[in-house]
């Protein structure tokens, strides 16, 4: 069964529409984001590793980002979550992520 509003566990290996669809009513998780940005989507975060060229990453990946940020995200032109090393990157994009889901579960 994939994840609803009652349930209590979040299965990572599958899609889950509810929770996307949740986290598209989100505000845009960039800081440095200036509003009217457009409609908020799930942005899929490839640096945990999950994912890979043609494959998206499960949706326990995801983030709320506007689409003029998702776009800056693809240049590589978002830069509040680079920490310094890759690795406190992957840290800081799994800590937020994990927020969101926390934030859903708790609904």
């Amino acid at each position: 069964m994939i994840l609803g509003i009652s349930d209590t566990k979040f299965h990572p290996e599958r899609k889950n529409k509810k929770y996307i669809e949740w986290l598209k009513k989100q505000t845009c998780c960039n800081p440095e984001c200036k509003g009217g940005g457009g409609q908020v989507i799930s942005a899929h975060q490839r640096i945990l590793g999950n994912g890979g060229i043609g494959i998206k990453p499960p949706d326990r990946d995801a983030l709320p980002l506007c689409f003029d940020c998702h776009v800056l995200e693809h240049r590589g032109a978002i830069t509040f979550w680079q920490m310094g090393t890759k690795a406190k990157t992957k840290k800081y994009v799994q800590e937020l992520c994990d927020y969101y889901i926390e934030q859903f579960k708790n609904l």
